[in-house]
């Protein structure tokens, strides 16, 4: 993908990136990962991916969670495991507010710039940074 943006005369540090649970990182290889980043840049895209290399990368990535699957399927205590990250993900991914991520972001843009003065919308003007600590 590099080598086309290249071609293109686009940066040639095209990235893409996937987020793979850590119990599913055992492997360098993730199949699904893939096919998923490629189903994604479908939609994104507006376009349909058609190739035999794409149709064995997506045979490769169904044997591959058919292995997973099997492998899980012998291990009580993994399938166990999964399930109390996955758990603990979603619950933590829905006690977050907007509001809290807001303020997040806002803390680390603060801390970028290093700024001794903030403008605080609500206030229509500026605070002091001894003023938005108190927070």
């Amino acid at each position: 993908m590099s080598a086309l943006a290249a071609e293109h005369g686009l940066s040639s540090s095209v990235m893409l990136r996937m987020s793979i649970p850590g119990y599913l990182s055992f492997d360098q290889q993730n199949p699904r990962a893939v096919v998923s980043l490629i189903e994604a840049l479908e939609v994104i895209l507006g376009i349909k991916v058609e190739s035999e290399e794409y149709d064995r990368l997506r045979a490769h990535a169904d044997e591959w969670e058919a292995e997973l699957a099997e492998e899980m399927s012998k291990d009580y205590e993994k399938v166990e495991l999964v399930r109390e990250i996955e758990q603990k993900m979603d619950s933590t991914l829905r006690t977050v507010s907007g509001e809290v991520i807001a303020e997040d972001i806002e803390g680390y843009l603060d801390s970028l710039s290093g700024a001794s003065e903030s403008v605080n919308p609500a206030d229509g003007g500026v605070e002091s940074a001894e003023d938005s600590s108190e927070r």
